[in-house]
């Protein structure tokens, strides 16, 4: 059982100011989507109200409409500019659809040293899918069609569920036995355990594999039928033979995944991509990770299997010409956009931040600038982003601690809180500058 959330100098403040959430807690995306813990329940992620649609160079909305056409994506930005927003924003609003597109996540992760074999992506993008259409099948089984009293389907799809690893496992294990617990009640509990089923039924579970609760998902006799249908043991699959080894190079591990999850009746596949640079930081190095998966783009095309790239700026370059020599310049099969945020997008950044955490009047820092500190503390602050949402928020949050350091007795920014935030971004500077060289 959890125990509730502390009230802090910084939560007092922000209460204070008539907020009921940290607006500036964290510029991850990643910790955002996860539920607040406030009192003894979790509440809604505030990553759903906080989300803003970030545009391309061109000023165009990157909507979610325009990521789920079905054609090979890539979106390039810079650290810190949303990339990864985007893509938990694309993937949970398939999943809400429930239009029975699968969208599977393979997020390269700092564990990754070299670039991979293709056998190694094999293993990779057949877990993730295996884990991706396990939860979407559990997601969708009260409210679309699929073929639950198939019995080749069903042993196809534990199939699945074992490519997904002991995580999986371990999830299908735990919602059998907390329903046998709770003798499949579902009744308002004061933990925190009981208050997240409320508000996600079994999505709560799906964080142990690396994914978010994207909707409520009830415990019906349906889904438990049917998870325990899927934690059965299958019989020992056959040896490999060395031409199964050998296939491996033709991703032949995804490629049977693909196939169960059109027997599932899900198509289009989007596959996503993300955290490529998460270890490496080289141009080339980044570029050479991802480039045996762009082999397979014309064949996952007619798959109905479309790439969904979200990829560091340093990469365009060798990216777009990759696809210049391989497809040449009038390739109608790839959508490439670069995020670009501008001082207007920053501005109602702020402004629907403190939006969505309760706050109906506060439309500009300048408004919680005491006289004496110079005009434009807003323009200040969205200047040294750099057009960065993520430093944005860095900054604005260092603002906060930096007056609550400063043991200021009133709720406005002072001018003692201005400099020592300036002198606090110089000394960071100062150190970037250090390591870098």
């Amino acid at each position: 059982m959890g125990k509730p959330a502390e009230r802090t100098p910084r939560s007092q403040y922000l209460e204070s100011l008539g907020l009921n959430a940290d607006p500036f807690e964290t510029p991850v995306a990643e910790l955002e989507i996860q539920p607040m813990l406030k009192h003894s329940a979790p509440s809604d992620s505030m990553f759903f109200y906080y989300f803003i649609q970030p545009r391309n160079e061109k000023n165009e909305a990157l909507s979610v409409r325009k990521l789920r056409q079905e054609a090979h994506t890539v979106i390039f930005g810079e650290p810190g500019m949303g990339k990864t927003s985007l893509r938990l924003w694309l993937g949970a609003e398939c999943r809400n659809a429930l239009d029975h597109t699968l969208v599977v996540s393979c997020i390269f992760g700092e564990d990754i040293q070299k670039p991979l074999s293709m056998a190694e992506h094999d293993e990779r993008l057949a877990r993730a899918l295996g884990i991706d259409l396990t939860i979407q099948v559990l997601e969708g089984v009260d409210q679309v069609s699929l073929p639950l009293t198939n019995a080749d389907a069903l042993d196809a799809l534990r199939g699945q569920a074992e490519v997904g690893g002991r995580g999986i496992a371990r999830l299908l294990k735990q919602i059998l036995d907390d329903a046998q617990a709770k003798g499949h009640k579902e009744e308002e509990k004061e933990d925190i355990e009981g208050a997240r089923f409320e508000r996600y039924g079994v999505g709560m579970y799906w964080e142990r594999v690396g994914r978010q609760a994207a909707r409520y998902v009830p415990r019906s006799e349906a889904l438990l039928k049917l998870v325990k249908a899927l934690a059965e043991r299958r019989a020992p699959p056959k040896a490999e033979t060395d031409e199964a080894e050998k296939n491996t190079q033709k991703l032949e591990k995804f490629r049977k995944g693909i196939e169960v999850a059109r027997s599932w009746n899900f198509a289009p596949i989007f596959l996503v991509i993300d955290g490529v640079d998460n270890r490496m930081r080289d141009p080339q190095e980044m570029f050479d990770l991802i480039e045996p998966l762009l082999e397979f783009a014309e064949e996952f095309q007619r798959e109905k299997v479309f790439l969904k790239l979200f990829l560091p700026l340093e990469m365009r370059e060798l990216f777009m010409k990759y696809l210049l020599v391989r497809f040449g310049e009038l390739n109608p099969s790839w959508i490439c956009d670069t995020i670009k945020w501008r001082k207007e997008d920053l501005h109602r950044l702020i402004v629907e931040r403190f939006r969505a955490a309760g706050s109906s009047t506060i439309y500009s820092l300048d408004l919680l600038a005491e006289e004496n500190v110079p005009e434009g503390l807003e323009d200040w602050v969205i200047a040294q982003s750099h057009g960065s949402p993520r430093h944005l928020l860095e900054i604005i949050s260092q603002l906060i601690d930096t007056h609550l350091e400063n043991k200021n007795q009133g709720l406005l920014f002072t001018q003692a809180d201005w400099e020592g935030v300036k002198r606090k971004m110089s000394q960071l500077r100062a150190r970037s500058i250090s390591y870098q060289n």
